[in-house]
């Protein structure tokens, strides 16, 4: 007996529910999953990388060495080294259309105004001399011959008809502004031969004040009147450093600028005596021009280093200091010798200190200017660059204060091979440091972080709190 089949629409109905409600819960939990993974995500930027990202995007902070700060860099406490020069170089230049046949000094050789310096080759000259009296002689020689062309055309004229006269004319008056410029030919020729006649004459070269004979550049090329070194820098073929008056050169950091001024009274400190001392006031600071140590070539630069610091990048600029007695040049080389090294001689190295007037000893320490300290109520701190080359807000204790100078003596937090950033309220730990002012910036010149990258979550956002309320919780063996 065949049994019949028949369908129950009721289960599979509830079948069917069931199958919908395993997909409604992968799907609520797979949204629940976003959801929770998008609010992490968003705690997790504000928290965290936000401030990361901001940093990244920092202009970096420039930073000074302290030992720059404090004029220490040099190893003493507020010197700056510098190096006795004279007021004055004087350049001699030679003629490239000469020959130079002898050099008559040496580098550091005293001279006296008229020694000879340099001769030049009088046998090329007196050839060339003799070349230019030919061509006198030639073109004399010449007009001679229009004149005497004249002669014959002005006879030939007067016994011409009418109709040819004219003819004869214009040849004559040709012949008449030939002769013209022969003539000035052979007054140019003329003032040649003066010339080379007188430098013949005087073929040495001499000094034209009394010095001492600091370079000699024999591979020297003369361009348009001036002479060059490699074509850049303009260089003398001979220069001599004056003994008249003295000076004293030294150099200053960017910061450094402020510590000294125009008319300030210095002390000299002798490097080879230290109980030896002169005095002085700073001359002129030269702002102008920023002192670039890799023109050895240059004497103006050539002492810029005398201090063996780098400065981590920082600009220099020389400052001069005049003598109060001249009289304590040593009056030639002979100054080496003199047993207690009283006397000053040029290209020797010294010592400048800042002096206020009084006979107090110079500070010890470090000390700071106010502008670099952050002081509050109870605690004082310094923007500093940390071990990781990040900026970094330190604690400092504060010594002594001196008003007159606004210097602040640091006795804790901070050493002499730290850098230090000027503060700002737009500083920060962990932002970039850098030591060159070229890449630099200061806290009140910080560029403005790029907008931030918003969170896109439109799925997040398309679920409605209604269904958020009925998300369940549901575990991964749930849904099988």
């Amino acid at each position: 007996m065949n049994k019949k089949h028949y369908d129950h629409p009721s289960a599979d109905t509830t079948s069917d529910k069931k199958v919908m409600n395993k997909k409604q819960k992968i799907f609520l939990l797979a949204a629940g999953v976003l959801v929770g993974l998008a609010l992490i995500f968003t705690g997790i930027w504000f928290f965290f990388l936000k401030d990361y990202w901001a940093m990244q995007k920092a202009d970096p902070i420039l930073v000074t060495s302290v030992s720059s700060l404090t004029g220490t860099d040099l190893g003493i406490t507020g010197r700056y080294a510098g190096v006795v020069e004279p007021q004055k170089t004087i350049s001699v230049n030679k003629d490239d259309s000469k020959t130079v046949s002898e050099i008559l000094v040496v580098e550091g050789q005293n001279v006296n105004a008229g020694d000879p310096l340099f001769s030049y080759n009088i046998d090329e000259m007196k050839l060339t001399l003799e070349q230019d009296k030919l061509t006198v002689e030639s073109i004399n020689n010449t007009i001679g011959e229009y004149k005497n062309q004249i002669s014959d055309l002005e006879t030939e004229r007067e016994n011409a008809s009418a109709d040819n006269k004219l003819s004869y004319t214009i040849k004559i008056q040709t012949l008449e502004l030939n002769i013209r410029e022969q003539e000035y030919q052979a007054s140019v020729k003329n003032k040649e031969i003066e010339k080379m006649n007188a430098s013949i004459q005087n073929n040495v070269v001499t000094a034209p004040e009394a010095g001492i004979i600091k370079t000699i550049n024999e591979n020297t090329n003369n361009a348009n009147g001036m002479m060059y070194n490699g074509g850049t820098t303009p260089t003398a073929f001979i220069s001599i450093l004056s003994t008249g008056e003295y000076r004293i050169k030294a150099t200053i950091t960017e910061l450094q600028r402020y510590q000294v001024s125009q008319g300030q009274p210095v002390i000299i400190h002798s490097r080879i005596n230290p109980d030896v001392t002169w005095s002085g006031s700073i001359e002129s600071i030269d702002f102008e021009n920023p002192v670039s140590n890799s023109d050895s070539g240059n004497y103006s630069m050539m002492y810029a280093a005398g201090d063996s610091s780098s400065s981590q990048g920082s600009s220099r600029y020389n400052f001069f200091v005049a003598l109060d007695d001249q009289s304590v040049i040593a009056d030639s080389k002979d100054g080496l010798d003199i047993v207690d090294n009283s006397k000053l001689i040029i290209g020797q190295h010294v010592y400048i200190e800042p002096s206020s007037g009084d006979s107090s000893a110079p500070k010890t320490g470090i000390w700071l200017p106010s502008y670099y300290l952050v002081k509050g109520d109870s605690d004082s701190f310094v923007w500093a660059q940390d071990k990781n080359q990040k900026l970094e807000k330190r604690k400092i204790t504060l010594g002594a204060y001196d008003a007159e100078t606004d210097l602040y003596e640091i006795t804790d937090g901070v050493h002499r091979d730290d850098y230090l950033a000027i503060p700002s309220d737009n500083l920060k730990n962990g932002l970039p440091v850098t030591t060159d002012p070229m890449l630099g910036t200061t806290g009140d010149m910080m560029s403005p972080v790029e907008e931030q990258p918003t969170i896109d979550m439109p799925l997040a956002e398309s679920i409605t709190p209604e269904m958020q309320e009925k998300l369940p919780t549901v575990s991964t063996e749930e849904v099988s």
